[in-house]
């Protein structure tokens, strides 16, 4: 029996290709991953109890980030595949 992670792992919710900004979820999905297709600079605001202001970090073409985006925090100059969570 295959469970979301399984179907996540594979890009069965699908994916948005984005070249200047962290797309947008909506109420019906987030995203698990970021995959960058060039080097991809993202600028993230944060506003935690320990940090606040804009953190930037530059990843390599073919690098793969798996975490939870939800979407509209911020901003990339290169391009990236988001792929949406199930």
């Amino acid at each position: 029996m295959t469970n979301n992670i399984d179907k996540q792992s594979f890009g069965e919710g699908g994916c948005i290709i984005s070249t200047n900004a962290v797309p947008t979820a909506s109420p019906q999905y987030e995203f698990c991953a970021m995959q960058c297709v060039t080097d991809v600079t993202v600028s993230v605001a944060l506003s935690t109890p320990l940090m606040t202001g804009t953190q930037t970090v530059t990843y390599p073409a073919g690098f793969i980030l798996y975490t939870q985006i939800n979407g509209g925090t911020g901003t990339i100059s290169g391009t990236a595949i988001f792929y949406k969570a199930l």
